[in-house]
């Protein structure tokens, strides 16, 4: 979260099911794992402090005039607009996560009725799979609402820095999925490596387009740079 301040709702959603496992008795987490974990906080917080007193002249200043920040309730339904084809684009393993969040939920409501191992695996992966799936929706929840997320001819290259910080859970999500393909070890074998082949291929696409997309500013500005006299 430390990547973006708005990205503070990974830190909340991470405390949240951390409180939720200890009040719930779902783990047992070592005495030490609280203390390591905030101080961990502690000292990325710190750090972001100094860098910012040093860099934008003060621990709380992130470089960007008053008021530059803006988010707003209005910004979502255009956003919609323009952000998925750019998500698409930038991150197409959101695919696998988005498989990954369904196969969850179906397996966990499936097993609801049962016992044994199986039913405890599901639950266990329920549990942890909500988790990362929150992580995910709270970030781009986010920048929704932001205003500077999505315009009309705006480039995936720039815009998706806003809400990239969502593929670690994504990434996550999609592992899980390749790991627990049901079936021999040579099927899960087969299954990872047509996932290997689609990921690069959708990633050699994204970033064709991507490339494509950017050229004609590029040459553009290159024509005609700024404060050239035409």
């Amino acid at each position: 979260m430390f990547v973006r301040y708005t990205d503070i709702v990974v830190l909340g959603c991470a405390g949240v099911a951390v409180t939720a496992a200890w009040r719930w008795r779902a783990a047992r987490l070592p005495p030490a794992a609280l203390g390591w974990w905030l101080g961990s906080v502690a000292v990325f917080g710190a750090g972001v402090a100094l860098f910012d007193d040093l860099v934008y002249g003060g621990p709380l200043k992130s470089g960007y005039p008053p008021g530059e920040i803006n988010f707003s309730l209005g910004a979502i339904l255009p956003n919609f607009r323009y952000v998925p084809n750019h998500l698409i684009q930038a991150m197409p393993v959101l695919v696998l996560g988005l498989v990954a969040v369904a196969w969850i939920i179906g397996r966990r409501v499936r097993l609801r009725r049962a016992d044994g191992e199986p039913a405890a695996l599901a639950r266990r992966d329920f549990v942890v799979g909500m988790a990362l799936t929150a992580t995910w929706f709270a970030v781009w929840g986010v920048y929704a609402a932001y205003t500077w997320t999505a315009v009309p001819g705006g480039d995936t290259l720039q815009i998706v820095r806003f809400y990239v910080p969502a593929i670690g859970a994504i990434s996550l999500l999609g592992a899980w999925l390749v790991v627990r393909v049901p079936g021999r070890a040579s099927a899960a074998a087969l299954a990872s490596a047509a996932v290997v082949v689609a990921m690069f291929g959708m990633g050699v696409w994204s970033f064709n387009s991507m490339r494509e997309s950017r050229l004609p500013g590029i040459v553009h500005q290159q024509a005609h740079p700024p404060g050239a006299v035409r």
